[in-house]
């Protein structure tokens, strides 16, 4: 199916994220990146005029965006603002401050994710997330979809959660370590997570979660990586939201383990 046919025809299949992430590849179907964009964009001007699903259109532009930037070699990245001008004119993204981007580079980052550091992302994503797209995308296109999740992970640490809001299911917790900027960024995963809507209970206890390790003994100091989590239901059936607060305790104690394993200087 090819991504047009999908969007139009089969929306229902489209938001279990994978199935988009492998369309959206650089090197996937006969559309190129750029008539990719053209099609999406005319597509998202008509639905979200009618304020349908914006969670998931505004996720889809966004990827769309990373597969883009995906193709550019680090000498391209000052093409990543004509890239991104198509969503940021939608006011999806909004460009920082020359100012404020100049100072918040990564350390020894180079020339495309600083590129990705100069925008506001909106929502739960960050520029972290952005990279960590476009590092999934690349990793895709060399070694084949399999190896994408692989991309750039230094450790990773698991639970097995009941969704007490899904039908009382079970589901596994993952939390991968990334190299990161320093900021300890937490975001979901970007292939297999990007459409999933949350309520505000699952947020508070999300955010209540990650300040509670981070305020820790565990952290003598800002760990140098990122965190990449994802919820996968164990009967693999697609999860299309997440709602209450019954995950956040899982999720403070596999961050945790996570952090430890990875700062051996915490107490």
């Amino acid at each position: 199916m090819d991504l047009d046919t999908l969007l139009t025809h089969h929306l229902e299949k489209a938001w279990d994220g994978e199935t988009l992430f492998a369309l959206l590849r650089p090197q996937a179907g006969d559309l190129s990146v750029v008539d990719r964009r053209v099609l999406i964009q005319e597509k998202v001007d008509r639905v979200l005029e009618d304020g349908r699903q914006v969670v998931q259109w505004q996720a889809l532009c966004l990827l769309q965006a990373c597969a883009e930037i995906a193709t550019l070699s680090e000498a391209e990245a000052d093409l990543i603002p004509t890239i991104l001008a198509p969503w940021a004119d939608r006011g999806l993204l909004t460009e920082k401050p020359e100012s404020v981007s100049g100072s918040r580079r990564c350390k020894d980052a180079g020339a495309l994710r600083s590129g990705l550091e100069n925008y506001i992302w909106p929502n739960r994503h960050n520029a972290s997330w952005a990279w960590d797209a476009v590092r999934q995308f690349k990793a895709a296109a060399t070694g084949g979809l399999e190896g994408a999740p692989q991309a750039g992970v230094l450790n990773e640490a698991e639970i097995i959660v009941p969704l007490y809001e899904e039908e009382g299911c079970l589901a596994r917790l993952i939390l991968r370590a990334l190299a990161g900027c320093g900021e300890l960024r937490v975001f979901p995963d970007p292939r297999f997570m990007p459409f999933v809507e949350y309520d505000a209970d699952f947020l508070t206890s999300l955010e209540q979660a990650i300040d509670y390790v981070c305020s820790s003994d565990l952290l003598n100091a800002r760990p140098e990586f990122d965190v990449r989590w994802r919820i996968q239901r164990t009967d693999d059936m697609a999860l299309y939201v997440l709602k209450g607060s019954s995950a956040g305790a899982a999720f403070a104690l596999t961050l945790s383990r996570l952090l430890a394993a990875l700062t051996p200087e915490a107490n």
